[in-house]
């Protein structure tokens, strides 16, 4: 559950502290890319503000409520993935993830999106798995319909980045809808 070759040459690694000088790096050949849809942007000004991220997330694993995995293709970083408990009570995880600029529309997000899903349901012992997905972001939609989420309901005007209001849309699969 800590690393996972999808193919030859890209693969998905628990996030580990010394991998912060590079994440940030990445972010910040990525800065403009990032911030269109992710808020957490621009709050991360530090490398320390990435070792902190990663120290959260570590915690998260040991309590088993998420994991975050670098995504790694030809040896070199390329983004993130990762899911956390959202609720408890029903066992509900929520599925993030962003890649590099040079590495998207190739169906990496993808592949790694439904192994990150297959790890909820099956080592987190998921009920339901969603992704959250602002509406003006069409390719982290097509991730989602293309996994085969249901489209759950929009939240409006959710969130402000970069100083403008962005509403979501909610997909969510549950563990019946599954092939485990």
């Amino acid at each position: 559950m800590v690393l996972f070759l999808l193919e030859k040459n890209l693969r998905m690694e628990i996030l580990n502290p010394t991998d912060s000088d590079e994440i940030f790096q990445l972010i910040q050949n990525n800065r403009e890319h990032l911030a269109m849809y992710l808020d957490w942007v621009e709050k991360t000004k530090s490398i320390q503000d990435i070792q902190t991220f990663i120290e959260v997330t570590l915690d998260q694993f040991k309590k088993m409520s998420g994991i975050h995995y670098k995504i790694i293709l030809d040896q070199q970083i390329i983004g993130i993935i990762g899911f956390i408990l959202s609720n408890e009570k029903t066992k509900t995880f929520e599925i993030g993830c962003w890649i590099d600029k040079g590495n998207t529309q190739k169906g990496i997000a993808s592949k790694c999106a439904l192994k990150a899903e297959k790890v909820c349901f099956e080592h987190f012992r998921a009920e339901k798995v969603e992704m959250k997905c602002a509406t003006e972001n069409q390719a982290s939609n097509q991730i989602a319909q293309k996994l085969k989420y249901k489209l759950e309901g929009t939240i409006r005007k959710s969130a402000i980045v970069k100083n403008q209001f962005l509403s979501y849309n909610i997909y969510g699969k549950i563990r019946e809808e599954m092939n485990l």
